[in-house]
């Protein structure tokens, strides 16, 4: 089957936001995980945990996003239209509304100018195991060493054991851990 990695469309947009909504947040038997992972982010709340924020602060914040770029894996479907298999995002500067704003990293990464911040890689379930993220992250970071970012970072939940290889196996390493809601995030960072 032949896949096609292309920029992002606003006729694909439908398809991506269908995908991001339909993949399951764990994968089969990783649900003990999962609940580890919240029980963790719940004694962090509880004890006043600085690295834990609620979602509701989250919201984007007001910090000017540029050079943002988006791309899919696309594969024939048969009503002669493709079917979008995976997609990635990069934005830059990153507001990193995810990531509390105290922690040092936070106020490292959100001054520098030259950080950007990639998010919404997804595989359809049916097509993970074929290289379609790791051709994603690598046309991300391509993208970013041409438009001059120094660095990448991005986040993930600690049960997505997978996705954390892959961004390590491309050089990413772990930056810090942070919790939003009742999950712990994975704040993994690449110098470009």
């Amino acid at each position: 089957m032949a896949i096609t990695f292309r920029a992002m469309q606003p006729c694909d947009e439908p398809q991506v936001e269908a995908l991001l909504k339909g993949l399951s947040p764990s994968r089969p038997g990783g649900e003990a995980e999962v609940e580890a992972m919240y029980d963790r982010a719940a004694r962090a709340r509880e004890a006043g945990s600085k690295r834990w924020k609620k979602v509701e602060d989250s919201a984007p914040q007001d910090i000017a996003q540029s050079a943002a770029a988006s791309w899919v894996a696309a594969v024939p479907w048969a009503d002669g239209k493709d079917r979008i298999v995976g997609t990635v995002q990069v934005t830059g500067p990153t507001a990193l509304s995810q990531m509390p704003s105290d922690l040092p990293l936070s106020r490292e990464w959100r001054l520098r100018d030259h950080v950007a911040e990639l998010s919404r890689l997804r595989v359809a379930d049916d097509m993970r195991r074929q290289g379609i993220g790791t051709r994603l992250t690598r046309t991300a970071i391509d993208w970013c060493r041409v438009q001059g970012f120094r660095t990448l970072v991005l986040n993930t939940t600690t049960p997505q054991k997978p996705a954390i290889a892959l961004y390590k196996k491309l050089g990413f390493s772990e930056a810090d851990r942070t919790f939003l809601d009742k999950y712990e995030l994975v704040w993994l960072s690449l110098h470009l």
